[in-house]
């Protein structure tokens, strides 16, 4: 399986369309979307952002013990790792999609936290 950055498969998402793919990034779940971008500071830059298509995965991540950000908008946020099945898309706001979550690692401070989806 592939292994790449947001900034890697970005550069070039049609050579990736429809591959199972292992993609490394900043996490944020909000109350609107879930997306993996770049790195914490491109918060609200879906541009440079992939949305990963998945229901109920804050629930998922309070259920293992995710510390939650109370009190905004964005209920998690980490370094993290996702597996799923990569999609360009030519129109909508962001670049790219995942779908077919199969799995999902976050960092969290000084811990690492592993969900199976």
């Amino acid at each position: 399986m592939l292994r790449k950055s947001v900034t890697e498969i970005l550069s070039d998402p049609d050579r990736f369309d429809g591959q199972r793919v292992s993609l490394v990034g900043y996490l944020f779940v909000t109350n609107k979307d879930v997306y993996i971008t770049k790195s914490r500071s491109h918060f609200r830059k879906q541009r440079d952002s992939v949305l990963i298509k998945t229901r109920g995965l804050s629930d998922a991540l309070d259920d293992i013990g995710v510390p939650g950000m109370g009190g905004s908008e964005v209920s998690h946020a980490g370094n993290a790792e996702i597996v799923g099945t990569f999609l360009p898309q030519a129109d909508g706001e962001f670049p790219a999609v995942m779908n077919e979550i199969e799995s999902l690692q976050i960092s969290f401070e000084d811990e690492v936290f592993s969900v199976q989806l």
